[in-house]
């Protein structure tokens, strides 16, 4: 647990030095969704269980390759699941993943939803904004950096909230078709 969070605070900091001096692009390669999806629910299984906090994946979720940058996508999850935990204490809560099928199938959209406290709508306009925070403690860097990620990715990530009602990331990404996957 100890080095995958050194690893990951790594990685934070290396984002933070993109942010302000993106470096060329680096490879992009296809990866099964769903193994991001568990390799992140690896990394905050002890934070959940130390939170009173529930992680629910969609029992429907199906099979599917993006193109990514693997580390980097696995920060934007990580993230957002961690701002749920922190936003969800001292009660606990539930962290829940699903996945949209568009109709074009270019893109898969992932739903990070928690049933937390939520944002007002002045906060929720300004989330993805550098050091734009609701927590004491933060620095407000987390979601300017994902967004940045996910902009990068030819993606696009959106958020909905309603103070009470918990707060929704709906990110979209760049779908592998078969033949992409065989190197076709």
């Amino acid at each position: 647990m100890a080095s995958s969070e050194t690893q990951r605070l790594t990685n934070l900091v290396a984002q933070l030095r993109q942010l302000y001096r993106p470096q060329t692009n680096p490879i992009k390669r296809p990866h099964e969704l769903l193994d991001i999806i568990e390799e992140v629910h690896s990394l905050v299984l002890h934070h959940l269980n130390n939170s009173n906090v529930v992680w629910q994946q969609s029992a429907e979720l199906k099979r599917c390759f993006i193109s990514c940058v693997r580390d980097q996508i696995i920060e934007v999850f990580l993230n957002i699941s961690m701002n749920a935990i922190e936003a969800m204490q001292p009660r606990g809560g539930t962290i829940s993943f699903d996945l949209l099928q568009p109709i074009d199938k270019d893109q898969v959209g992932v739903i990070i939803s928690d049933n937390g406290p939520g944002f007002d709508k002045d906060a929720l306009q300004h989330i993805f904004e550098p050091f734009t925070t609701t927590k004491e403690n933060g620095l407000g860097l987390g979601l300017s950096i994902c967004y940045g990620i996910i902009q990068r990715h030819g993606g696009q990530i959106l958020a909905d909230s309603q103070p009470g009602q918990g707060t929704t990331f709906t990110i979209w990404l760049p779908q592998v078709t078969q033949s992409q996957e065989m190197g076709e």
